[in-house]
């Protein structure tokens, strides 16, 4: 399939069943009233309230979180299965536990190009020429710009590669079902050689424009008092769930 296709095919499937998207619609704005009602009660000064709603809004906002990432875990299967009539139902206590796999996932693979950049700039001495710095040693400024600038753009290419690696662990994941699965990088690296390395980075910047070219077209819509926030929300968030996991699902099936 052309990355052209795959994409016009993300769109008209992630617009299949607009029910969908407004439950994912209505579970991030059944955050954000919650997140007010909380915020509006530190005004009453009643801090036990104010404790309780604010972890009720904490897992709250996980349990969100979970569904949003188990329920486009999903679409990622049955796209790879080939199971793409309709978008899958949903099916919660499944969802929240998928949504568990992505957030281990997500942390793994967000966390190891961090530590790496950690590492690198205790190496380079990145946090010792702060200290002189902070202590007036001007002659450590350049050194430690530096250092700062080798750190982030190491840092920064790195969290690219794993993203890269990480989305296709992902496709896996939600092939197999096994945890493990994400961490097979010969099968993962064998998946995205099979994509062709060109075509998946071409795919991958693409995504990506389109992604910041969605959100920045339709946040003209929150120009609108108040409306403006809850049309958004109750659309654009669960569109781009399903947009993204459709195309991610496509992309992974051109390995075969």
């Amino acid at each position: 399939m052309e990355i052209t296709e795959l994409f016009k095919d993300s769109f008209n499937y992630a617009t299949k069943d607009w029910l969908k998207i407004i439950i994912l619609g209505v579970l991030i704005i059944g955050f954000i009233i919650l997140a007010l009602v909380t915020m509006s009660t530190i005004m009453l000064r009643n801090w036990i309230i104010t404790a309780i709603l604010g972890i009720i809004t904490i897992i709250f906002l996980l349990i969100v979180a979970l569904i949003y990432n188990g329920y486009g875990l999903n679409i990622i299967k049955n796209t790879i299965n080939n199971e793409d009539d309709n978008l899958p139902e949903f099916d919660w206590i499944n969802n929240l536990f998928d949504g568990l796999k992505v957030l281990v996932l997500s942390i793994f693979y967000g966390l190891i190009p961090i530590i790496i950049g950690l590492i690198l700039a205790l190496i380079f001495g990145v946090f010792s020429n702060f200290t002189a710095v902070n202590a007036l040693n001007y002659s450590s400024v350049p050194i430690a710009s530096s250092a700062i600038l080798i750190v982030n753009i190491t840092t920064t290419i790195l969290a690219i590669l794993f993203t890269l690696v990480g989305i296709i662990a992902m496709a896996r994941l939600a092939e197999t079902g096994r945890l493990a699965s994400i961490i097979e990088f010969e099968e993962i690296f064998n998946t995205i050689s099979n994509i062709g390395w060109g075509n998946y980075i071409a795919w991958f910047i693409i995504f990506y424009i389109i992604i910041i070219l969605i959100g920045l077209i339709t946040a003209v819509i929150n120009f609108i008092p108040i409306l403006g926030t809850i049309i958004y929300m109750l659309i654009i968030p669960g569109f781009l769930n399903i947009f993204k996991s459709r195309s991610i699902g496509l992309i992974y099936n051109e390995s075969k």
